[in-house]
């Protein structure tokens, strides 16, 4: 369930035994069921705020029924801040000043027409409820994954992080 801020995650919150077998233990269990989701509108520039603000390297994308678009991050921030401006509006707004016979606008002049959509990754690894962390670190490791999506359907349900799986090892 998109919220947020990302909560902390303790063995005995989620009702768990410290004993318990990873391969027995459920992504349902173990997720953090507060996740940062933001809608694919809002302005790059306010993103990057909130990601600062919250201390969170990146956020979920959903539309305003709660179904996953994709996943943004700071580094996504990072290249189109390094990258600059782009795309059909910003190129529309370059062509209007010269059309109308202005000397070409610098880029500070620009305004800040990104959205999250510009610039998130439109998929996103996501694992059922019922997938079991056993399984779903596999993958993480195969892939060299921090952390997946856990989905009901095309619903955001919450977060599996490597940190969270080493607490359930550590304890």
């Amino acid at each position: 369930m998109c919220q947020n801020l990302i909560g902390r995650l303790t063995l005995s919150r989620l009702g768990l035994e410290a004993s318990m077998d990873p391969k027995r233990v459920r992504a349902g269990q173990l997720m953090q069921r507060r996740v940062f989701c933001v809608p694919p509108q809002m302005p790059v520039r306010e993103l990057a705020k909130k990601l600062d603000r919250r201390g969170l390297e990146g956020g979920v994308v959903v539309d305003g029924g709660g179904n996953l678009l994709g996943v943004v991050s700071k580094s996504d921030v990072y290249h189109y801040q390094r990258e600059g401006t782009r795309g059909p509006d910003a190129l529309a707004f370059f062509r209007q000043h010269l059309i109308d016979g202005l000397s070409a606008a610098s880029p500070a002049d620009v305004p800040d027409l990104a959205r999250v959509r510009d610039i998130m990754r439109p998929s996103a690894v996501e694992f059922p409820e019922n997938a079991s962390v056993d399984r779903i670190a596999q993958a993480m490791r195969r892939r060299r994954l921090l952390r997946v999506l856990i989905t009901s359907g095309r619903k955001v349900r919450g977060l599996l992080t490597a940190m969270d799986l080493l607490k359930l090892l550590e304890s």
